[in-house]
């Protein structure tokens, strides 16, 4: 238990820290460049963050972190537009959107299937975190025994 108050502890005071004008403008920015890197057929989330890889040469190491992952996580959802409304899915990971997302857009239902889509990613990016954040610190100490 004390274990799992010193990683919220350690997890606040990284939120706090990485509160500011800068991270904020480079969570905007990779938003923007992995919505339009997935949402382009022919380019994917990947392309566009080896797109922007120099560009973090020369940042400070946690907003270029910060960057490569809004650009991830906004291109997780950016893919989603081309396979739901033009049946063209841009990565392998939005080919299961062919099979309901198009079909329910030929019907008029484009918006409601793209709003299921922000949810399922929302929601699987926020369980995945919080599970990589509990496991991390005993999975550390499992690590560090291995010489």
């Amino acid at each position: 238990m004390n274990t799992f108050i010193q990683i919220l502890s350690s997890l606040g005071q990284g939120i706090i820290a990485d509160l500011n004008l800068v991270t904020l403008l480079m969570i905007l920015v990779g938003a923007l460049v992995g919505m339009i890197c997935a949402a382009v057929p022919g380019l994917t989330l990947i392309t566009g963050i080896i797109l922007v890889l120099p560009f973090t040469y020369v940042m400070d190491a946690t907003n270029a972190i910060i960057l490569l992952t809004a650009i991830y996580l906004a291109g997780t959802y950016g893919g989603a537009f081309p396979a739901i409304l033009f049946k063209i899915p841009g990565d392998p990971i939005h080919v299961p959107l062919l099979w309901d997302g198009y079909p329910m857009a030929r019907l008029g239902l484009g918006a409601k299937a793209l709003g299921w889509t922000l949810v399922s990613t929302i929601s699987g990016g926020l369980f995945a975190v919080i599970l990589l954040v509990l496991v991390s610190a005993p999975l550390a100490v499992v690590a560090l025994k291995f010489s």
